[in-house]
């Protein structure tokens, strides 16, 4: 992965372009912190020359991420 490539997903109602180490702020989500989470929607990849595009969603890829805090 260079620091080019990106996926958009979708969580939540809303689309977030997101990069490897990137911090998000999505809709709630019911686990606990330090829950490693996996976001089904991947509408979008930029890994290399060719882009991938869903239709409406890409099925051989995925994006996890942790959540790391809650905010009221």
């Amino acid at each position: 992965m260079n620091k080019d490539d990106y996926a958009i997903i979708k969580s939540g109602g809303k689309q977030y372009r997101v990069r490897k180490d990137d911090i998000i702020d999505v809709e709630l989500h019911d686990e606990e912190k330090g829950t490693q989470i996996e976001f089904g929607e991947i509408l979008f990849v930029n890994q290399g020359k060719e882009p991938k595009i869903g239709n409406p969603s890409l099925t051989d890829y995925f994006v996890t991420g942790e959540l790391i805090d809650f905010v009221k």
